[in-house]
């Protein structure tokens, strides 16, 4: 069987698994007028462009930009929801893989072409999943089930919610989509407010590493991850390692935000008590100081 006959094999089944699943090929369709290996749509009215690229040649970045068209057309376009997804084999570089992933382009990584056709069914179970359509959004139905077991105190029921929305997503998405990090951010917050500070803290160490490949160490969905663990490191005891994330974490802040940005100023409150408990007042008091800055913050 010669390249071209693998793809299209490889399509084949993956239409397949999808008419099984309630969904029907929509051949009319060529967002940005280019024309995905399969398009198909479900009952309720959701849109799935999928692009195959099979094989062990490395991925081309001219892939990312016909798949933004796509998304981008399909965005002003189609009347109801629209997945654009690659599913692909090939090895992809750090920086289109990265890109890729917070352009909201789903990338589902195969080892061959046999499983392709297993993937996409999981993507189509998370699209299509009854319980969250109740909120119009597969993410947003699950985080909002956790909050409401948050305010009636179900912790467990709130952890095992986002455990699964983990699951879920990272079987259909990868570990590194903003959905899955979003998640996962949640879910760490939880364990620590549940005490589970041991637990929390690995989620958070693997949260930080996958955001600072994605999104990079300033963005603000990292800072917030870095001043978490940092109090958390606290928390447990970790003096000397908490205060070198929140120096590094201030002088971020410092240059990103400006030395007088609500966020930044939390960190240098937190780090000067920190200091102060460890001894260090001449460090504290450096901090703390000028007093009028503490009295606008504390106010505000």
């Amino acid at each position: 069987m010669n390249f071209r006959e693998a793809h299209d094999a490889a399509v084949a089944a993956v239409s397949s698994k999808l008419a099984a699943l309630g969904w029907r090929t929509v051949d009319e369709v060529a967002p940005g007028s280019v024309q995905p290996d399969l398009v198909a749509s479900n009952s309720e009215g959701d849109l799935l462009c999928l692009e195959l690229k099979l094989g062990d040649r490395p991925l081309h970045s001219q892939t990312l930009s016909q798949l933004l068209r796509m998304r981008d057309d399909l965005s002003s376009s189609w009347p109801g929801r629209a997945t654009v997804a690659l599913v692909t084999s090939q090895p992809i570089s750090g920086r289109l893989k990265a890109a890729m992933l917070t352009s909201g382009i789903v990338l589902i990584e195969v080892a061959s072409s046999e499983e392709a056709a297993v993937r996409v069914a999981d993507l189509s179970d998370t699209l299509t999943d009854v319980a969250v359509r109740e909120s119009g959004d597969a993410v947003a139905g699950l985080m909002t089930k956790a909050a409401i077991a948050i305010e009636r105190g179900n912790w467990k029921e709130a952890e095992a919610v986002y455990r699964a929305l983990l699951n879920r997503q990272t079987v259909a998405l990868g570990t590194l989509h903003p959905y899955v990090l979003e998640a996962s951010y949640r879910l760490a917050l939880l364990m620590g407010d549940m005490g589970d500070l041991g637990g929390a803290r690995a989620l958070y160490e693997q949260l930080l590493a996958d955001q600072q490949r994605v999104l990079g160490s300033e963005h603000p969905n990292t800072l917030a991850t870095r001043y978490n663990l940092a109090g958390l490191m606290r928390d447990m005891g970790d003096l000397g390692g908490a205060r070198a994330l929140y120096e590094q974490l201030l002088a971020d802040q410092q240059r990103v935000l400006g030395s007088e940005h609500p966020n930044t100023l939390a960190t240098r409150y937190n780090l000067a008590g920190l200091m102060r408990d460890m001894g260090d007042l001449g460090g504290a008091r450096a901090l703390y100081e000028p007093p009028q800055v503490w009295c606008r913050f504390l106010l505000s």
